[in-house]
C-alpha cells in the first residue's frame, strides 16, 4: 500500500517519527525549564538536627519552607565546623544550590569570599554583620523574649544567685543575656547573673559540667544559650529552676523547665525566599521579633505565681505593641558605665557589634 502523502512528498511513517521527535524535543525543554525554575536552598548547620536547640529549629523551618514555597527544594549538612565550611559551600553550590543558609557568623569572612566567586548565588547568614551584594543575614530580637524569661528567674530564685551557660562571649549571645539580666534585675535587684562559657554550641558533655559547677556554687535557676537540653535536665536533676533556650525545652525537664526563648523561622524564610525569588531583595539582615512569632516565649511552669505570670503576659503583650523595648536606657554595664542613656535604646546596628554587659552580670 502506498503510504505517501502526495501533498508533502513525506511518507506517513516519516511523518510520525518526525512528530514523535518534536513531542521530545519538547518534552525536554519542558522538563528544563521546570528544572530552571526550582530553586535549590541549602542549609550549612552548625550542629546535628538532633540536638533539641537551634538546629532542630532550623530543621524544623527547612521542612516546612519546601511546603510552603511549591519552588523551592531544600538540601542540608549537618554538623559544619568552620575550617570545613568552605568546602562545604562549594560542594553544595556544585550541586546547584541557588541560596545557602549558613547558621555560623563566625565564618563570616569565609562567606564574603565564597560569595564573591559566584556573584549568581545568595548567602544568608545568622546574625550577619557584614553584607555584599549576595550577602545578607537573619536574625531577631531574643532579647524581647529572655526579658520575659530573666522576670520570672528573678522572681522563682531564692539564692539570688542565676547560673547562665553560654556558647561563646559573642553579640547574640551577650544580646540573650543582658536581655536576661535585664528582665532579672527589674524585678529583683539584688539577684547576680554567673555566665561560663563552654566554647561550644553543642556540647552535652560541656553543658552538664558547666551548669553544674554554676549549681555547686549557689545557683537555683540556670539558665541558657547552648543547643542541647543538657542544662535544663541538669537542673532538674538538682532539684532547681531552669530557663531553656531555642525550642520548647520542657519535654526534657518538666519539673525544672520555667520557661525560655523559642525560635520559629518559617515565616521570615518565606519571605526572605520570596523577596530574593522576585526581585524586592535587599542585602542587608532581616529580623524577627516577638511580634512576627520568629522569637516566641515557651510555655509558662504552673509552679509560677499568678501574679508573676500577669506581669510577664502585660510586658509581652507591651512588646509586641511596640511600646516597650527592653533595652531602653539607662543602662550601665559592669565598669559603671552608662551605655544607653535614658530615653535611648540599642539599635538593631548596635546589637551587631555587642561587647558589653548588664552592670548585674557578674565574672565577665
Amino acid at each position: 500500500m502506498d503510504t505517501s502523502d502526495s501533498r508533502s512528498g513525506f511518507t506517513r511513517r516519516q511523518l510520525v517519527v518526525g512528530s514523535l521527535s518534536l513531542g521530545a524535543g519538547f518534552a525536554f525543554i519542558t522538563e528544563r525549564a521546570h528544572a530552571d525554575d526550582v530553586w535549590k536552598v541549602a542549609w550549612v548547620q552548625t550542629g546535628p538536627v538532633g540536638d533539641a536547640g537551634w538546629t532542630y529549629q532550623q530543621d524544623l523551618a527547612r521542612r516546612e519552607v519546601e511546603k510552603e514555597l511549591s519552588w523551592v527544594k531544600t538540601m542540608q549538612v549537618e554538623s559544619v565546623s568552620p575550617s570545613d565550611t568552605q568546602r562545604v559551600m562549594e560542594d553544595l553550590i556544585g550541586q546547584g544550590a541557588k541560596v545557602l543558609m549558613v547558621q555560623d557568623p563566625g565564618v563570616m569572612d569565609l562567606v564574603l569570599e565564597t560569595a564573591k566567586k559566584h556573584p549568581d548565588r545568595y548567602f544568608i547568614v545568622a546574625n550577619a554583620f557584614k553584607n555584599a551584594p549576595n550577602v545578607g543575614g537573619f536574625f531577631a530580637h531574643l532579647e524581647q523574649a529572655t526579658y520575659l524569661s530573666g522576670l520570672v528567674a528573678g522572681r522563682m530564685t531564692k539564692s539570688n544567685i542565676i547560673g547562665f551557660v553560654g556558647a561563646f562571649a559573642v553579640p547574640p549571645v551577650i544580646q540573650a543575656i543582658n536581655g536576661f539580666a535585664l528582665g532579672v534585675k527589674a524585678v529583683n535587684p539584688a539577684a547576680k547573673i554567673r555566665p561560663v562559657w563552654i566554647q561550644d554550641w553543642y556540647n552535652p558533655p560541656k553543658e552538664r559540667q558547666a551548669a553544674q559547677s554554676l549549681l555547686n556554687v549557689g545557683a537555683d535557676v540556670v539558665g541558657q544559650y547552648v543547643d542541647s537540653p543538657t542544662v535544663c535536665q541538669t537542673a532538674e536533676a538538682a532539684g532547681k529552676w531552669a530557663v531553656g533556650a531555642n525550642s520548647d525545652m520542657s519535654r526534657f525537664a518538666p519539673r525544672a523547665y520555667l520557661t525560655g526563648y523559642v525560635w520559629h523561622w518559617t515565616g521570615l524564610f518565606v519571605k526572605i525566599l520570596t523577596e530574593l525569588r522576585n526581585g524586592s531583595w535587599k542585602p542587608v539582615t532581616q529580623w524577627g521579633n516577638l511580634a512576627d512569632g520568629t522569637v516566641q516565649l515557651g510555655p509558662l511552669n504552673k509552679a509560677i505565681p499568678a501574679d508573676v505570670v500577669a506581669m510577664v503576659e502585660t510586658k509581652k503583650e507591651a512588646t509586641i505593641k511596640g511600646e516597650w523595648n527592653p533595652f531602653t536606657g539607662p543602662i550601665k554595664d559592669t565598669t559603671g558605665k552608662e551605655q544607653v542613656a535614658a530615653g535611648k535604646a540599642l539599635s538593631e546596628s548596635e546589637l551587631h557589634g555587642l561587647r558589653w554587659f548588664v552592670d548585674n552580670v557578674e565574672g565577665t
